[in-house]
């Protein structure tokens, strides 16, 4: 399945010949971009480019589309506070505990403490909040001009040297 991300005046343009995907007029049509241009620019027509399938799974590429994805999906005219931040990423935190905290009942022998759940679904839900708590950290540190991969490298190496370890990064 082909995915589209909208092209927004802050990303590079398009080559002339690439086809696009244009909303404009209560209509939509797959056009070289040099014919949508003007539209493009001007704000008339919503241009959506197609996006390749994501392969690069590194933490940089993570992180610079979860700052734009967050960009695009936050449009207001006060960016969060670190308040805000912190709020989002300790109530992830709190749903990925929650479901630790089911499953260490459950193998208890707690009665009914999983209520249709199973102990692998909510495995699998420990993964998605640990994914939800991963991807805000990386929107804080973003917003925070903080570079994650300098400060983890950074703080493991200090550890590492204080404890007489020879592991670096």
């Amino acid at each position: 399945m082909t995915k589209f991300i909208r092209w927004t005046k802050d990303q590079p343009e398009p080559a002339d010949e690439t086809v696009v995907s244009v909303d404009a007029y209560d209509c939509s049509w797959r056009l070289p971009w040099k014919d949508v241009r003007e539209d493009a620019l001007s704000g008339l027509a919503a241009v959506y480019l197609e996006e390749e399938e994501m392969t690069d799974h590194t933490l940089e590429h993570i992180m610079e589309v979860n700052m734009r994805r967050c960009e695009a999906w936050h449009k207001s005219d006060q960016p969060w506070s670190n308040e805000r931040w912190i709020t989002a990423i300790v109530g992830e935190l709190g749903e990925l505990a929650n479901n630790v905290k089911k499953i260490f009942r459950a193998e208890d022998g707690s009665v009914g403490i999983l209520k249709g759940e199973t102990v692998e679904s909510l495995r699998a839900e420990i993964g998605k909040e640990w994914a939800d708590t991963m991807l805000y950290m990386l929107l804080f540190a973003g917003h925070n001009n903080i570079d994650p991969f300098t400060a983890i490298a950074d703080v493991f190496n200090a550890k590492s040297e204080q404890l007489g370890f020879e592991e670096r990064l």
